[in-house]
């Protein structure tokens, strides 16, 4: 999340550079928004970021590059979900008292008895 003002009012789109490179490269261009999500990260991995602001009128902002480092999750999975390889997590949620959530896709079909 950023955020930027243009002095005559103009309406402004940014160009996101992000990557794992210190000169990271672009991602996305004239983009409306003032959040980014960048996608699956990696873990232990630092990651390079700076914003491009642009009024349409030529004029421009750039900020500096900027970096965090990810961490490591400390997980091991020894399950697989459903019965398939293409069975995917795409978010792991870690609850307050200790569990996780896991939201996905599974090519399993399930039946609910009730």
């Amino acid at each position: 999340m950023w955020d930027a003002l243009d002095p005559d009012q103009d309406t402004l789109v940014f160009d996101i550079y992000f990557g794992t490179n210190t000169t990271p490269p672009i991602r996305e261009e004239n983009y409306t928004q003032k959040v980014y999500t960048p996608g699956v990260l990696l873990e232990n991995t630092t990651y390079y970021w700076k914003i491009v602001a642009k009024d349409g009128k030529g004029g421009f902002s750039e900020s500096s590059v900027l970096s965090f480092t990810t961490k490591q999750s400390g997980l091991n999975w020894k399950y697989v979900f459903g019965s398939n390889s293409d069975d995917k997590a795409n978010s792991i949620i870690k609850t307050k008292n200790g569990g996780f959530v896991v939201a996905g896709i599974t090519y399993q079909m399930m039946e609910i008895f009730h």
